[in-house]
């Protein structure tokens, strides 16, 4: 079965199945995820490799407008790469904790 990509930019993907996927599961905080999942992975304001999900990333961008952070979650295995599995918002507090709990590879200046 095929499925519908869409590019976010020319290293990233998104399929339609992803983006149902983060309709029903956040669907408050849709239309602020989809704006900003290209700023997020375009310029990251922090990147974090995910330990519970072997070949996952997470990139992560603050929107001060909303005092919120996108988080976009990445596929790195050869399969996949760069393909987004899931975005959401979470607040501070939750954004140190990601961190904490996670590997840290970058942190903008």
């Amino acid at each position: 079965m095929k499925k519908n990509i869409i590019y976010i930019n020319c290293a990233t993907i998104i399929t339609e199945e992803r983006v149902g996927h983060i309709f029903f599961n956040h669907n408050k905080d849709f239309a602020r995820i989809i704006i900003g999942i290209e700023a997020t992975v375009d310029n990251p304001d922090f990147i974090v490799i995910d330990v519970k999900h072997k070949n996952t990333i997470f990139y992560i961008k603050h929107f001060y407008k909303y005092n919120q952070n996108v988080v976009v979650k990445l596929s790195r295995s050869k399969k996949y790469k760069n393909s987004i599995i899931s975005s959401w918002i979470i607040n501070n507090k939750n954004l140190r904790i990601l961190i904490m709990k996670n590997i840290p590879v970058y942190k903008k200046k």
